[in-house]
């Protein structure tokens, strides 16, 4: 078995020698890096390389539930962005799965599905999204946008009016 050796540069010696540091990050530590990697890539619309440092981060296997559904659902929101709907759909669902308290993956979903042409499904991620989160006026936008484009929707699906009335009573 090989150990990798990192390099750690001192302040102490004024030359800034280098001298090897033994110890090597945690699997959540490397998946952290990339995620902050990702982000920054995803901020400035580069989205296939934010992609790339997603899929290094999922690859160290991150046991820390938010790492994890952040890497899931920033790679599903960079997939929607890239018209890749339906892998879209598979991260958002595993974002869901690591916790379903949060509303951006249903944000995220509601979108990979609209993307797919499943209104109704979108409508259902939309009204989840508010669920967990009341404030959150993308999802609201999203869903009041939805509702005029598909103006027979509620109709078709009357539950989706009586979920919005009962978040509207608060």
């Amino acid at each position: 078995m090989t150990t990798r050796r990192m390099l750690l540069l001192t302040d102490t010696d004024p030359k800034l020698s280098a001298e090897p540091c033994r110890e090597q990050p945690s699997r959540n530590d490397s998946a952290l890096f990339h995620l902050a990697l990702g982000q920054t890539a995803q901020a400035e619309g580069m989205w296939h390389e934010a992609l790339e440092h997603y899929a290094m981060g999922l690859s160290r296997a991150p046991k820390e539930p938010g790492t994890l559904y952040l890497l899931y659902n920033n790679g599903a929101h960079c997939r929607n962005m890239l018209g890749f709907y339906a892998e879209a759909e598979q991260y958002c669902r595993l974002a869901i799965a690591t916790d379903s308290k949060r509303h951006e993956a249903y944000i995220n979903l509601g979108i990979s599905l609209e993307g797919q042409r499943d209104v109704t499904g979108a409508a259902w991620c939309f009204v989840e999204a508010l669920k967990a989160n009341p404030f959150n006026l993308k999802a609201a936008e999203l869903i009041r946008q939805l509702l005029i484009d598909h103006p027979t929707l509620p109709l078709r699906s009357p539950w989706i009016q009586q979920e919005l009335d009962l978040l509207e009573r608060g």
